[in-house]
């Protein structure tokens, strides 16, 4: 019609989405594409062919002058895929709606909750992390260049910083550099046709889908697993079973070759030895001490936890608030079943440690990998509980909770919920966390009764603080 002859045919929103979309296929297929799209009557937009695009291509070795050229940008990081764009650092609580496309995206850590923004980056940079996490996985998946573990990358790029992050090298060029971004377009061939890709992805429907899913099915048995994903949750489940049987008569374990801890300390541990843990050759007893423990990370956790100075065995005064929500607490426990039979077991390796502890009523788990190589040396700890009511509880989680961050750990806190990690640190720095964890183990023994107000967490945390700073100096490495 006349009146339309003139009229845009799309808008300037349309438009801004084709653009947006099309980026994202070319970083993905890491080529120039010749793309066809059709949009609806209701402006929904559908792909409808995405094929490359005819371009002259070179060899795919990297040209002298390539080389040569690179050597005139500045290096500011150096340590797959070729990405380009100003920086977006993300912190704690940052709006991730707010990020622009074609952004390289840098965060302390590599979070699963940075995927959602992964298709409008064109590079990832963190300073902690793991290439098999969940956040890099998914980067891989949209094939952006991703470098992880970099230790600083956000105290050395700045907001809004045009940079070239280079992931086959792992190297960070300050600036925009077309000709390398133009090499690793036109210059790499594509896998989706080579056999080997091919391959891989039929081994991986044996692997990754999961059929099942319902412990309560006839077909939830060894012989219903039709995926390594199916096996791996069967076992999970028939091993959860097993331990809810194990905390109903820990007795059990002692018949299966677990053996008590000679102690002084307040504990009912048992050691379960799956090699290396325990000094071999043992004669056939119940109990064993603590000079017979060989698994590194126990050993560490052990240092800290039978420090003179680490546990206070004298009762604490509670007032009448908080003696009266001990006795709910302990009754309303006794009657739900919720109290375990004093069972607190570890679990011991050479150099792996999972650590149920219950102390009073809060519970502990830690669990931990301890090896010279800082690649494989991980601590998770989950806190929780108390015999207060749980404002105090929440309180004695916050002091647990600054006390971790102030030695390296990430820390999420719900209530009385703490959960903290520690990836890939150095062998005397992991050693010494797990020597940190063991010592507030005993420190935090009752402190909850103590939390009366606010003002008693930063009370704690500057007495524990200055009392053994200077013991873990190295704790941040």
């Amino acid at each position: 019609p006349a009146e339309n002859a003139l009229r845009p045919c799309l808008t300037p929103q349309m438009a801004s989405s084709l653009v947006e979309t099309a980026m994202i296929l070319e970083r993905y297929f890491k080529r120039p594409l010749d793309i066809e799209w059709s949009i609806d009557s209701e402006e929904q937009q559908w792909i409808l062919q995405a094929r490359p695009l005819g371009l002259p291509r070179i060899r795919r070795a990297r040209s002298p002058a390539l080389k040569t050229l690179l050597q005139r940008y500045p290096v500011v990081i150096e340590d797959q895929g070729v990405g380009a764009g100003p920086v977006w650092v993300t912190k704690e609580g940052a709006d991730l709606d707010q990020f622009p496309t074609g952004a390289v995206l840098v965060s302390r850590y590599s979070l699963p909750i940075l995927a959602r923004v992964l298709p409008r980056a064109s590079a990832v940079i963190t300073d902690v992390g793991s290439p098999t996490g969940h956040m890099a996985t998914v980067a891989r998946e949209f094939r952006i260049p991703t470098i992880v573990d970099t230790g600083s990358a956000t105290e050395i790029l700045k907001p809004g910083q045009l940079v070239t992050v280079d992931a086959e090298r792992n190297v960070v060029y300050a600036g925009r550099i077309n000709e390398l971004l133009h090499h690793q377009v036109v210059e790499r061939a594509s896998f989706e046709t080579k056999y080997e890709f091919q391959l891989l992805r039929r081994l991986l429907k044996r692997i990754a889908p999961l059929t099942l899913t319902d412990p309560e099915a006839s077909d939830f048995a060894p012989d219903g697993c039709r995926t390594l994903h199916d096996v791996l949750r069967f076992m999970h489940e028939k091993s959860i079973n097993t331990l809810v049987h194990i905390a109903q008569e820990p007795r059990s374990l002692i018949k299966h070759g677990g053996r008590r801890l000679k102690a002084d300390l307040p504990l009912n541990l048992i050691l379960v030895d799956i090699g290396g843990g325990l000094e071999a050759n043992l004669p056939r007893t119940d109990w064993v001490e603590p000079r017979q423990i060989k698994s590194q990370p126990m050993l560490a956790l052990w240092a800290g936890m039978n420090s003179p100075d680490a546990w206070d065995t004298d009762p604490v005064a509670a007032d009448f608030k908080g003696l009266l929500s001990s006795v709910t607490r302990t009754q309303t426990a006794a009657l739900t079943g919720d109290v375990l039979t004093g069972l607190n077991m570890a679990v011991l390796g050479a150099n792996y440690l999972n650590l149920t502890l219950r102390v009073g009523y809060h519970f502990t788990v830690v669990d931990a990998t301890l090896w010279p190589t800082s690649e494989k040396n991980n601590i998770f700890l989950r806190f929780i509980g108390g015999a207060t009511d749980i404002t105090r509880r929440s309180r004695r989680a916050a002091l647990l909770g600054a006390i971790l961050e102030e030695f390296g750990f990430k820390v999420e806190k719900k209530g009385d919920l703490v959960i903290a990690r520690a990836v890939k640190g150095t062998e005397q720095g992991t050693r010494t966390r797990l020597t940190l964890i063991g010592r507030l183990i005993g420190f935090l023994r009752q402190l909850d009764i103590l939390m009366k107000n606010d003002g008693a967490v930063e009370y704690y945390f500057n007495h524990f603080m200055n009392t053994y700073r200077h013991v873990f100096q190295d704790g941040n490495h």
